[in-house]
Formats: C-alpha cells, structure tokens, sequence
C-alpha cells in the first residue's frame, strides 16, 4: 500500500520521487477533473452493484499453547550476568557503554564470568531464518525458526538527514538479551554498546544481537564469521566499528559507548547521553549537518518521552513492574502490551483494537501466536500458528515444527549455529540448504526432487568478506551448468562496492568510485548499453549542501553526445533544485523542518505541493487544477479513506488487518 507510513529517504531520492509524482498529476489530474464534472461518481462495479460486506476470517482447527513460566538459571550462574545489565541500564559508565561514573566501577571490562553466559541467538542474526508480520505500519514483528526468538521492532521516529537519517526504534527479545533502559526487555536501538574485556569485546547490537570479536595478540581483533563488521582499538582508548556493507564508522568512547555514527562523506550522528547524579536517563541524536534531532529523556519514575527538533512527542509508560505498558505516538494513538508472570510479552492491543497473544516455552521460545478475531470463555480465538522445538535450548541442534491454522505442518531442520538445512512441507516436498564456513548459502535445492533424483541445484560463492560472487542457476543436465552470474568487488575506506558485474548473457557492467567510495562513473556493455558519471560536492562544497551530495550527472548517449543532470542544495542539504537537459529543464522543490517534500514546481511553472500527518504519512496532494487529494488512516496505519475531485473511496481492514 503506497501511502502507509513512509520511510525517509535522502532528499535526492525523495525528490526525484517528488518530481514524477509531479508530472504524472500535471498529465492526469485535468482529465479527472473534466470527468468529475460529466458524471456523478457511482460505484466501480456499477450503477446496480451488490452491496459487498467484509469476507469472516477463516479461524482454522489450530489452537494456542499454554505458556509455561521461564525456567530461572541458578544464581550461582546467571548472576553476574544480572549485575552487569543491571548496572549498564541504570548507569552506563558502571561496565562499559556510557560516560565515566562516578563510583568506583571496572569501567569497560567484562568479567569472565559474564562471558561464559552471554546470550547467543536474540536479535537479527544474518543467517537465520525467520516468518515476519506486521501489527500497525510501525511495530513488526518476527519469529526466529532455529532459535524461536519473538523480537518486536518499533519505530517511533524516523526523520530525514542529509546522508544518514534520525531513526527511533526499539526491539524486544524473548531470549535473553541486552537490558534496555526505558524497560529490560525493550532495547533502544542507539543503546548498543561494547563489553570489554582482557580477551575479547562483545558487541551489542542494534537489534540486541550479540557479536564477539576475538582479540589477537597484536591487539587487534578477529571479526566472528557471517558479520559484516570489524572493530579496531584506537590510540586514545576509543574503538571504531566499520560496517563492511555502507562504509559507515561507529565510534564508541573507551568505556564503550556509541558517541557517534559517520557515513563515508563525514555526514555525523551524534549520540549525547543524558547522565544524573549516577543515573542515565536517555540520550539525544543529533543529525549534524541539518540540525534535525530526536530527544529521549525520563520525565518521571514510570514515563519517558522522545521529542523531535519540531516538537512532535512519544510517550512511553511503564507498569508497577518497570515493563512497558503503553506507547503513545506522535498522532496520540496507543498500543498496550501485556505481560506474563516471566516479564515476557503476551498480549498486544493496537489503536484499532487488534488482538496479537502469544505463549512460550520454559526457555522462552514463541510456542503460539494467535490473531484475535472473538471471544470465547477461555479468552481471545482466532487463527493461531504453533511452533514445536526438538530440542531442549534455544540454540542446539534440531528440528522446529511449525504449524499454520489449517494444521499445515513445515519442518525447519537447523544446526547448532542455526543454519536452516533443511525445510520439509506439508506435502513432504524438501528444499535443503549448504553454508560455507562463514554462514553464507553455498548451495539452495529445491523441491523438484523424485525418488533418488535430486532438486535443482543453485550454486552459490561468497568472498570473505560475505560479498556475492557468483551465481550459478540450475542447467539442462547435472553436467551441464545452467546461467551465471559473477560479481567482482574492492574494498574503499572500510566499505565493499561493487567492482564489475556480468549476467548470464554475458553483459558487464563496471563502476569506479572516489576515495570515499561515491559512485563516478558506471559502463554497460552489449546491447542497449552506455555509460554515465557523476560529480560530488568537494570539502568546500560547490553546488550548496555538504560534502558527498551529487552535483551533476552526465549521461553519455552516443559518442559524440552526452547530457548533463545539475543539482543544487540549500544550507541543510535539501535538493532545491534539479536541471534536467532540454527539454525537460529546472525542477525546484521545497521542504519542512523535517525534510519533507512540501512542493514540487517543474519547469512550465506547474506546482503540486503535499502535506503530511505526524507520522509522515501524506495527508494532502493538490494540484495546479485546484483538485485536492486527500488521504485518511486508522490507528494502525491503514488508508481507509481517499478523496479527490471524482468523490471518495473507503477500505476496510479485516482484524488481521
């Protein structure tokens, strides 16, 4: 659905977005009109159309498991565990991940005994498998098949910046994980943090995942297999984190807390944390280059609130027991969670009263997950899926059975890393899988196997670095390979792109970059090929905005021909204008303070300018023809209604929305 909740893009991409958007209305909108002025709106199925009513959702014959209480370890085991996120979420100084405290602590360095007992398997774990489902436009959630890990994902902000955006989002774990400090199982995604000791640091991430890196005797450190990250300890104590895939540079200070996030043309994120008299209570993310920021403070013992540089606010509660009860977003609208008697999410309500129940297991895997549709005397009914684990921990080896309402059984075989090896339907159709030594597919089979006549085989080649190489597709014959694909790559300060790539029909496509690791020039062989360069913004910038932005692209459309594309920023880095070359020309656009796209005025003077909620979502488009379109959205994120000047269209959500 188009106009749910937008992710930000850059201002480039928003506004090139903007601009068909602009032209399409320009071409289409007087036609609407023209009709709307013939012809009384009638229903699309006709004058004599039924009266259609909402299909009843199929429950199905599956039901809900009961929960069993999580098994609690032995103090003898999990307490230091208990003490070090403890003391992190209260003051992050205390054991790595925040400013100096005051009190006497062991700054960065971890215990050994909490290292035998860091959590392994929570968070977004690259090579695991997993079934995901939306609950509004901005919670999501995700079921783990190896481990049976339930994580949430929340979005409660999500601003535009100039290079990198400002997002607020927080994830929940049913397996053990990092401590939040808005709540312990709720993890703001800008707490991740390094726990650091004589022999090794391990990385919290942004989802709560857990990532150790080795340190080797030269005081470097090895990057474990199938993450796409390495760390590095600087002279003055601090350690940077690279990110393999963007080239972005994470700073984190030598207690080990994030302080900053730096994207490859020195576009900064800064992260100020909020500290008391020994206490943390939240931070403040500061997008440098437009000013745009999102603030996340405690404003009482049971309530913290997150404001943005415009004043929208969220509000987060808390219940007698420190969990998260209720979350209020910018438009006012609130979900409600529900514990159960281990601190694990068993209920969730949304703004329009949908109904999400789950039950676990004694170590906390998602056993059932039912979508409420009615009542019944035991509670909620509707359609339920169930998840049956062979073995007795999260994370051994075994087989997770996963059943949907219909009672349709699919078999998830893993091993112990929770690589899925190998997935068996209700119809007995296997698909398997094989992984190299870093996690990544080696080969895919799927379930056109008979008797002793193997699945169509799909090769695949990683290099060390978790890049795709290659990819060899199934041929006539076992000995005769089918189409492939080959992929070259070089590393530029810290991040991988793409050298050259060839498809199957032998076309090849080659890219060159800046130091930095911008995009200059891209060249296509065979037919219909061609090549186009792009130029950035030096230090000192010369088309307006900051360091990185693109100032012109050139397209070379034979050889004695190429055209030119310019752009132009202003002060916070929005693209204000693009020329295009004749005939197209100069395309301007204005924004808000939260770098949305206000209007688009193309090059005949025609303007289209929009309007959003507190969400992001576009509430108003009106064109030049004074034809308005207006959109509306349910509590959950839903379009349930949208007006023009041919009349009005209404949705409906069943409860599974």
């Amino acid at each position: 659905m188009p106009l749910r909740r937008a992710r930000k893009r850059s201002a480039t991409a928003l506004s090139i977005a903007a601009l068909t958007s602009a032209a399409l209305a320009a071409s289409v909108l007087p036609g609407a009109t023209a009709a709307a002025a013939a012809d009384k709106p009638v229903s699309a199925w006709g004058r004599n159309s039924p009266d259609f009513s909402m299909p009843t959702v199929k429950v199905g014959a599956n039901r809900p498991v009961p929960s069993r209480a999580s098994k609690v370890p032995t103090d003898e085991v999990y307490v230091p565990w208990l003490r070090e996120q403890r003391a992190h979420a209260k003051d992050p100084g205390r054991t790595g991940g925040g400013a100096k405290s005051s009190s006497p602590a062991k700054g960065a360095t971890a215990d050994a005994s909490v290292l035998s007992i860091v959590p392994e398997g929570q968070g977004n774990v690259p090579w695991h498998r997993s079934t995901s489902f939306a609950i509004t436009d901005a919670l999501k959630a995700k079921i783990d098949y190896s481990t049976g890990n339930l994580m949430l994902t929340a979005t409660d902000f999500d601003v535009a910046g100039v290079g990198q955006d400002l997002r607020l989002a927080r994830t929940y774990n049913s397996l053990d994980a990092p401590w939040g400090r808005v709540s312990q199982r709720w993890w703001q995604q800008y707490e991740r943090y390094l726990s650091v000791s004589g022999t090794e640091v391990v990385f919290y991430d942004a989802s709560g995942a857990t990532v150790r890196f080795k340190k080797n005797s030269d005081g470097s450190f090895t990057t474990p297999k199938g993450w796409s990250e390495d760390l590095k300890k600087n002279t003055d104590g601090t350690y940077t984190l690279t990110k393999w895939k963007s080239g972005a540079k994470e700073t984190y200070d030598q207690y080990g807390s994030l302080t900053k996030v730096t994207d490859r043309n020195h576009g900064t994120i800064t992260v100020t944390q909020h500290d008391e008299n020994g206490e943390n209570k939240g931070f403040k993310l500061l997008e440098t280059r437009s000013g745009r920021f999102i603030d996340l403070y405690k404003t009482y013992p049971s309530q913290w609130q997150a404001k943005d540089n415009t004043g929208r606010t969220a509000v987060f509660n808390l219940d007698a027991s420190g969990n998260l009860a209720t979350t209020t977003d910018t438009e006012g609208k609130t979900v409600t969670f529900r514990y159960d008697t281990s601190g694990r999410v068993d209920k969730i309500t949304t703004a329009e009263g949908r109904v999400t129940v789950f039950t676990y297991d004694d170590v906390n895997r998602v056993t059932s997950m039912l979508r409420g549709t009615g009542f019944n005397s035991d509670g909620h009914t509707g359609p339920t899926w169930t998840y049956a684990y062979s073995s007795a921990s999260a994370t051994a080896s075994g087989t997770t059975t996963a059943k949907d309402p219909e009672l349709h059984s699919t078999k998830y075989a893993h091993d112990g890393d929770g690589q899925v090896t190998e997935v068996t339907d209700h119809l007995q159709r296997k698909r398997s899988t094989k992984f190299d030594a870093n996690h990544n597919i080696d080969t895919a089979t799927d379930a056109m196997g008979s008797g002793t006549t193997p699945g169509n085989v799909t090769d695949y080649g990683f290099d060390s670095r978790n890049n795709l190489q290659s990819v060899t597709r199934p041929g006539q014959s076992a000995t005769q390979p089918g189409p492939k694909t080959v992929n070259s790559w070089q590393t530029i300060a810290g991040g991988d792109v793409s050298k050259d790539s060839t498809n199957a029909d032998g076309e090849k496509t080659s890219f060159t970059y800046d130091t930095v690791g911008n995009t200059t020039s891209v060249a296509q062989t065979g037919t219909g090929g061609g090549s186009v360069s792009y130029d950035y913004n030096p230090a000192t910038p010369t088309c307006g905005g900051f360091e990185g932005q693109r100032c012109a692209a050139k397209t070379k459309m034979t050889s004695a021909k190429t055209v030119q594309t310019d752009f132009h920023y202003d002060a916070r880095g929005n693209l204000e204008w693009a020329k295009a070359p004749s005939p197209l020309g100069k395309t301007t656009y204005t924004y808000d303070e939260l770098g949305r796209t206000t209007s688009v005025t193309d090059a005949r003077g025609v303007k289209v300018a929009y309007t959003y909620d507190n969400l992001d979502r576009v509430r108003t488009v009106t064109s030049p023809n004074t034809v308005k379109v207006e959109y509306w959205y349910d509590g959950d994120g839903n379009l349930v209604q949208r007006s023009d000047g041919t009349g009005t269209t209404k949705y409906e959500f069943d409860p599974l929305q």
